[in-house]
């Protein structure tokens, strides 16, 4: 049984430190694998001069990176592309055609990581 503590404490500063705590604490108990954060949402994606496409995405709280999913023509399904730390990426693929694009949020804390979700898919022309 693993359970896991997340307990980021801000106090609220007077005329001596005070032990209420803000509204900004968080407090999570789970029991297993470490619970993924949300989807990204906001996937856009352009297609830009050669063949590349761009990809940006709002970022989730906490996220310690993002998995870029691609389905490329032919293909019947989102496979990973890329793992990346930032919101934005530029595909460069082989062939002209329809690309569907998603995207996952990935969490890691003490050594866990949990992937979300895919986000909702996009098709771009290259």
């Amino acid at each position: 049984m693993i359970i896991f503590f997340s307990v980021p404490l801000f106090f609220k500063l007077g005329k001596f430190f005070s032990n209420k705590a803000s509204e900004d604490n968080a407090f999570q108990i789970y029991q297993g694998d470490l619970p993924p954060l949300e989807a990204p949402a906001g996937l856009a994606g352009v297609s830009m001069p050669a063949g590349k496409i761009s990809l940006t995405w709002n970022a989730v709280d906490s996220a310690a990176g993002y998995v870029v999913y691609r389905m490329a023509p032919g293909q019947v399904q989102l496979s990973p592309l890329t793992t990346l730390d930032t919101t934005q990426y530029t595909d460069q693929p082989d062939q002209e055609g329809t690309y569907t694009y998603a995207v996952a949020s990935l969490r890691s804390v003490n050594g866990q990581e949990a992937e979300s979700g895919q986000s909702a898919s996009i098709e771009v022309e290259s």
